[in-house]
Order: structure tokens, then C-alpha cells, then sequence
């Protein structure tokens, strides 16, 4: 959903977070051009239960958590939960000034 709306967007992980040899978190910079202005955010990640023997898991979900935050900075934070036929209230605002039916 991201996509569609914002297009193509960078990221990057700019500092992985250790306890002792286990990735409980990382800051993620992710890079947005909104209205032909480029916005870059950083934000955190972690894993709420880090597994010591799968770090490419905690990583992973850490990436998940903070991408969400990023997305939630530039007003596309419930996208990144809601299901295709769900539509939020900034949605039917954005369909209705585009002249869109409203499904």
C-alpha cells in the first residue's frame, strides 16, 4: 500500500542494535518524496522478544517495527495494517476531493 500511494521509497539501516551477540533493535532511515519535497525520517525498532539463536529474526522483525514508525511519520502508518477492502477515514476524504466512488 505504501507504494501505491507514496511510490518508491529508500530505506536504509543506519545502526543495528546489540545486547551481548543478540540484535534487539535497529534505527532505520527511510526516504519519502511527498508533493516533489524529499522527507527522510529515522526511526527505532526492536524485538520485543529477542531469540539469541536467530538473529536474521530479530533483524528482520526490528526492520518490520521500525519501517511501521516510518510510515506512521508521513500519515501512512494504518496502511501498513489494514486488509485490501478496508478503508480508513483520511482514504475517503482523499477519494472524494479525486472525485472517486467510495467503496
Amino acid at each position: 500500500m505504501i507504494l501505491a500511494t507514496l511510490g518508491p521509497t529508500s530505506q536504509r539501516v543506519e545502526q543495528i542494535i546489540y545486547n551481548g551477540d543478540t540484535i534487539t533493535g535497529v534505527l532505520l532511515t527511510m526516504t519519502f518524496n511527498i508533493d516533489d519535497v524529499t522527507v527522510e525520517i529515522t526511526e527505532c525498532g526492536d524485538c520485543e522478544r529477542p531469540d539469541p539463536d536467530n538473529n536474521a529474526r530479530n533483524l528482520q522483525t526490528a526492520i518490520s517495527g521500525a519501517y511501521k514508525r516510518c510510515c506512521m511519520r508521513v500519515s501512512k502508518g494504518l496502511q501498513c495494517w489494514c486488509d485490501d477492502d478496508e478503508m480508513y477515514i483520511l482514504d475517503k476524504v482523499l477519494n472524494e476531493r479525486e472525485g472517486q466512488d467510495i467503496v
